[in-house]
């Protein structure tokens, strides 16, 4: 029995996004128990060469919108990368959420085969669907 690219992804980046907002909320509950700002955590690092924490939460988001968007055809929004704060970022977990929620899973048939193409800079990488996964 063969698993759909559709129950192979969207489920997947959906129950991901979920864990993310709890990990958010448990942030955002440390934040206020020790007085610090939004922008204390939201703008942390855990390294030096890191992005940002909110940074990290978009580039979730955007990676979960591009993968079902690739794989499915069905354009995903685009977001500015502007979030700051804690309602901010749940925000925009929720929005990328009801976007995967809202695509039909019949769009991702032949999707195993679909070529998928990245494009970076001077770089074009061509994937298979399964072999994009």
């Amino acid at each position: 029995m063969s698993v759909s690219m559709y129950r192979a992804t969207v489920p997947v980046l959906i129950r991901s996004l979920d864990v993310l907002a709890s990990l958010l909320d448990k942030a955002a509950a440390h934040a206020e128990e020790k007085g610090l700002s939004d922008a204390d955590v939201t703008s942390a690092r855990l390294a030096e060469d890191m992005l940002p924490f909110s940074a990290q939460i978009q580039r979730a988001s955007d990676t979960s919108k591009a993968t079902a968007e690739r794989l499915s055809g069905v354009a995903a929004p685009r977001f500015d990368d502007t979030e700051t704060t804690f309602a901010e970022l749940r925000e925009r977990i929720a929005k990328t959420t009801a976007y995967l929620k809202g695509i039909d899973a019949g769009t991702f048939e032949g999707a195993d085969t679909r070529v998928v193409t990245i494009k970076q800079k001077d770089l074009e990488l061509k994937f298979s669907g399964v072999e994009y996964l």
